[in-house]
């Protein structure tokens, strides 16, 4: 035989053999390689008896045949087992199809306590105890930690339950289909860890529930809801015809109860937004909830009370529930192929915290809430001393492996706080004591990522707004608004406008103020165009900038048009009448956070004249001889201030040199009343009090009778 020949024969052999092998392999050593792995499998997980047949192995589709599976406690049986597939869902996970046939299920319920392999409930009465209802309760405890595979749709028609307790059982047919769908959008968990506690009512099987406690990892609406590490307790209880449509599972009058036993902290792109390392505590009562047949999908409607609720931050509980309230949660989930859509409902939530040394409280607190897929709607409305505060706030999570982005919405209405808010503290330290009521309104849109802070554009508008400060001044009639293209910098896009209708500060008033300002990102403050009506005339701010930090800076009043009368009326010890027009000018320096006035002046209006008229009889000439000359001098004095035509009229505010005077005053004029009277020159000097330390302004608004004024 030829060499090629022979080389051709041996490669025909050898394939043959190969393939014979390959055929062998699959039809007997696949076949019983599966059955090891699953029944390793099953005994890891706490299946203490498993027999299993496994006849065939194919490209899309594995069967079992005499399936025996029992632990302490159960055992389940089968006479078929067929699951559909394909190598791309295997790869995920993944069935397509399960087909259960000839399934029976037997349950045995211990006779007593500390039966092998069963766990009670210190909650619950003792396992095997019968209650007066006729219930007996066990426990059975199963972890699996290495997360949930998705399953396609389930059939197990024609199942039997057999429930067996002291010699007596009961059974039950069942029929079971459910379809599942693959959401891409719904969340999954990435470990389930539950502790079971199963009991028979009255001997009834329709009345089977459990009671478990699931620690759930939530990824994609985890991240949504800013939630993770959620860990509840459910007890449910299944109906007598329990039936799954195309459309999703149906439960009939079903009902499940659920405890918030543990808390979840702030997660996916919140924990920088709300505070580091944030953490939202929250504790509930019975929950609630049922599923019901709809065409848009399959809903779980659920209803429980709140009972704790608090947001920590690294200093401690910054937001709690108030003591007392009652608060209750409602609403439904649906799924379908479509993704998740969540409908929440909470009401009468009451909140306290405290910032900056400011305590303050939120009542009613009522919100409505729907997320679909990635996106989060919330509207609902708050009580803030005595007035009701409209919300909205929408957002949308979008993650791509590790990375993710976060964008969204917050708002308040436009509404009318008609009772004074006095917890103003909270926002800013400075206004803690300050009050204020009127029209206000404000949204925010923000957004965030795994590459990028959280950041956001604010606009708040005010309007018709009444700020009463804790030392005194009251601003009437607020008209303004603020917009931060970035709550980062801080700065605003150039200058905004406000305005203000008057300002009450102590007996003085200031009317139609309005300016404008700029906020800078190094936290300065600039301000242009400031100005007011005051004493008749108006005062003016020259243009200026208060640095952000500790350094000095100065400003400059200017005075225009005041009213001498005005001004006199200040001074109540003022017992006579002065009319005219000042103009003037007012330094002001800003030392170590301190206001310091610099050397001023207010003179008559130029080409203007004044009036005094001051009944100043026996003033001058108490005293002296009627006969004298000095006595007629004085007299002419007394005269001439009932009637004086003024000629100069100027104060001179806070100089230096004047030591001990906050005011000097200089008057020149003639009374056109008295003949051959020469012209009249008097200085009236305000002394600062003596053996007290008062600011100027204090002096001038708040404490002028320590002024003492002579001659």
């Amino acid at each position: 035989m030829r060499p090629k020949k022979r080389l051709w024969l041996r490669l025909t052999w050898l394939t043959i053999g190969l393939l014979l092998g390959l055929v062998v392999f699959v039809s007997v050593g696949l076949p019983r390689m599966i059955e090891r792995r699953l029944t390793n499998a099953l005994r890891a997980a706490g299946v203490d008896d498993v027999e299993m047949r496994v006849r065939s192995v194919g490209f899309d589709r594995l069967v079992i045949d005499e399936v025996e599976l029992g632990a302490d406690g159960w055992s389940a049986r089968a006479d078929k087992v067929t699951a559909g597939y394909s190598w791309r869902d295997l790869r995920e996970s993944q069935l397509k199809e399960l087909w259960i046939d000839g399934l029976e299920v037997d349950v045995f319920l211990p006779s007593g306590a500390g039966e092998s392999g069963w766990e009670t409930d210190a909650r619950d009465p003792a396992a095997g105890e019968v209650a007066d209802d006729g219930s007996a309760d066990f426990g059975w405890v199963h972890s699996a930690r290495d997360g949930i595979g998705r399953l396609g749709e389930v059939d197990a028609n024609g199942a039997v339950v057999t429930i067996h307790r002291d010699g007596e059982s009961v059974a039950r047919d069942f029929d079971f289909r459910a379809r599942c769908h693959p959401f891409e959008s719904m969340a999954y968990f990435n470990s389930l860890e539950f502790e079971g506690r199963f009991f028979i009512q009255n001997s009834d099987p329709t009345a089977v529930g459990t009671h478990m406690n699931l620690v759930l990892q939530l990824e994609d609406m985890g991240s949504v809801l800013g939630l993770a590490d959620v860990v509840f307790g459910a007890e449910f209880t299944l109906p007598d015809n329990l039936s799954v449509g195309d459309r999703g599972l149906v439960w009939m009058d079903s009902e499940v109860k659920a405890e918030v036993i543990e808390y979840g902290r702030v997660g996916g792109g919140f924990e920088d937004v709300i505070y580091d390392n944030g953490v939202v505590r929250v504790g509930a009562d019975r929950l609630r909830w049922s599923w019901g047949a709809i065409e848009s999908g399959c809903p779980l409607e659920f209803d429980f009370g709140v009972k704790q609720f608090e947001l920590s931050g690294e200093g401690g509980v910054v937001l709690g529930m108030v003591s007392g309230s009652d608060p209750r949660v409602n609403g439904e989930v649906r799924f379908g192929a479509d993704g998740t859509e969540v409908v929440i409902a909470v009401k009468d939530l009451a909140l306290a915290g405290e910032e900056n040394g400011v305590a303050y409280q939120l009542d009613d607190i009522d919100l409505n809430g729907e997320m679909r897929g990635v996106q989060l709607k919330v509207n609902g409305a708050l009580s803030l001393g005595g007035n009701r505060l409209p919300l909205t706030y929408q957002h949308a999570y979008q993650s791509y492996g590790d990375a993710w982005e976060l964008a969204g919405w917050a708002g308040v209405a436009e509404c009318e706080l008609t009772e004074p808010v006095d917890t103003l503290g909270v926002v800013l330290k400075e206004l803690a004591g300050s009050a204020f009521s009127g029209g206000i309104g404000g949204s925010m849109e923000f957004a965030s990522a795994h590459d990028r802070a959280f950041d956001g554009a604010l606009e708040v508008a005010v309007k018709k707004g009444e700020l009463g400060l804790a030392d005194g001044p009251v601003f009437h009639g607020i008209d303004g608004t603020i917009a931060l293209p970035s709550l980062a910098s801080g700065a605003t896009d150039g200058f905004q406008q406000v305005s203000v209708e008057s300002v009450d500060a102590w007996d003085v008033e200031l009317v139609e103020l309005v300016g404008e300002y700029q906020l800078l990102a190094d936290g300065g403050v600039k301000l242009r165009g400031v100005s007011a009506g005051f004493l008749g005339g108006r005062v003016a701010v020259d243009p200026f900038t208060m640095p952000g930090g500790d350094e000095d800076y100065g400003f400059t009043l200017r005075l225009k048009n005041l009213d001498v009368a005005q001004v006199a009326g200040l001074f109540p010890e003022f017992n006579g009448t002065v009319s005219g027009r000042l103009d003037g000018v007012l330094p002001i320096q800003n030392r170590n956070g301190l206001f310091w006035p610099q050397r001023g002046s207010l003179t008559l209006t130029k080409g203007t004249k004044g009036r005094l008229r001051y009944d100043a009889q026996g003033a001058f000439s108490a005293g002296l001889d009627p006969r004298s000359d000095d006595y007629k001098k004085m007299k002419m004095v007394e005269d001439s201030l009932e009637n004086l035509e003024l000629k100069v009229l100027s104060l001179r505010l806070f100089d230096p040199d004047d030591e001990g005077k906050a005011v000097v005053v200089r008057i020149e004029g003639e009374s056109p009343d008295v003949r051959e009277a020469p012209p009249i020159i008097l200085n009236v000097n305000g002394f600062m009090p003596e053996d007290e330390v008062l600011g100027y302004f204090d002096l001038l608004f708040r404490h002028r009778d320590k002024l003492n004024f002579g001659l």
